[in-house]
């Protein structure tokens, strides 16, 4: 049984009866079985239930550093606070915000990976659901996944849990907006690709870095060429350079343009004018009509570049070379021709022990 303890100090009017205790809580509850081994063993006093407006519900899991925090914020509003993650239930259930909570850098590592996944769980009974927005906390939405979880020893679990959470996202039950401001690079670019639509500043940055890494992106690969066509897809994939709102949208890319420093105020008149007259039911189908050709990226061309990034990217010295450089701030040494896979060129001639282990957490 979930528990939790409940601060009736800022109740504002009796809880509702048992009959309708799950509501818009429904996420809290949900966890317990989409995630068990993170929520149990729980922490509190008393059972949860819907609170009235003002109230405030707290879980606490051991081991300690996890936990959530739900709250009705004001009339119809609620929030979810996780560790990485957020969600916000706004205009009586029919806007859902998911929240990358970890500014400035919002680095989609697993851990936030995870959160995100269960936010989006959360939604899937909701039938009066209109539109869902996926944003970032503070001045960037993502300067992308963890370098660190690209490793040898954690790329391919890094790869499959960021598959899992892309096709959530394309499964949503509702329209799907990514709101970007700031930096949206790497993980974090592939994962406003499989919103169904993206709403940037002008002044916002897009790009794949991963080449300079002497890696590639397996999901940008697979969800550009469906979003932008294939000349794009490979300018890129291939350049590695940055490019901004303006210039996507250009491409077909972004879906609406917000002047800098007017996103939240262009996203606001957006669900206004195209979201919210609309029935939700229609949105919900239409959706899901729109997304055949990503959900086919993501479904069966994801699967096969991740399998040319495990098996074959990831025996040639550079992929190795390239994290670890960034990882140690330094430029990589990439390998001659002809050089052994896992070889760098100063160990063609001569044994050498295992880089210095990394520190510090970085992006891509």
């Amino acid at each position: 049984m979930v528990r939790a303890s409940v601060n009736r100090a800022n109740c504002k009017s009796e809880v509702p009866p048992p009959e309708r205790t799950l509501g818009l809580f429904a996420s809290v509850i949900s966890a317990r079985d989409a995630y068990p081994e993170l929520i149990l063993p729980l922490t509190g006093t008393t059972e949860l239930g819907t609170p009235s407006q003002g109230c405030v519900i707290s879980v606490t899991e051991n081991p300690p550093g996890w936990r959530i925090v739900a709250e009705t914020v004001g009339r119809g509003d609620v929030r979810l606070d996780l560790r990485r993650a957020r969600l916000e239930l706004s205009c009586t259930g029919q806007v859902a915000t998911v929240v990358l909570a970890a500014p400035k850098a919002n680095i989609l590592d697993r851990e936030m990976m995870r959160d995100l996944g269960w936010s989006l769980d959360g939604l899937i009974a909701k039938q009066n659901l209109k539109v869902i927005v996926v944003t970032g906390e503070g001045p960037s939405f993502s300067y992308g996944a963890s370098v660190r979880e690209h490793l040898p020893d954690e790329i391919e679990s890094t790869l499959h849990q960021l598959r899992e959470l892309l096709i959530v996202v394309a499964k949503a039950p509702a329209p799907t907006i990514a709101a970007v401001r700031g930096h949206c690079l790497g993980g974090g670019f592939e994962l406003a690709l499989a919103c169904d639509l993206i709403l940037a500043e002008e002044t916002a940055q897009f790009g794949c870095p991963e080449i300079k890494l002497g890696v590639f992106p397996p999901a940008a690969s697979a969800l550009l060429p469906a979003r932008a066509g294939a000349g794009w897809a490979s300018k890129i994939v291939l350049t590695g350079n940055t490019y901004t709102g303006k210039d996507l949208f250009a491409a077909g890319v972004v879906s609406r343009l917000a002047a800098a420093g007017e996103l939240d105020g262009e996203l606001e008149r957006w669900l206004e004018s195209d979201f919210l007259p609309r029935s939700a039911a229609a949105l919900r189908h239409a959706a899901t009509a729109a997304r055949f050709a990503v959900l086919r990226a993501l479904e069966q061309d994801l699967p096969l570049l991740e399998r040319i990034y495990l098996d074959k990217l990831m025996r040639e010295p550079d992929a190795v070379e390239g994290i670890r450089a960034f990882l140690e701030k330094r430029d990589p040494q990439w390998s001659a021709p002809g050089s052994a896979a896992g070889e760098l060129p100063s160990q063609q001639h001569q044994a050498a022990g295992p880089p210095p282990a990394p520190t510090g957490a970085k992006s891509v």
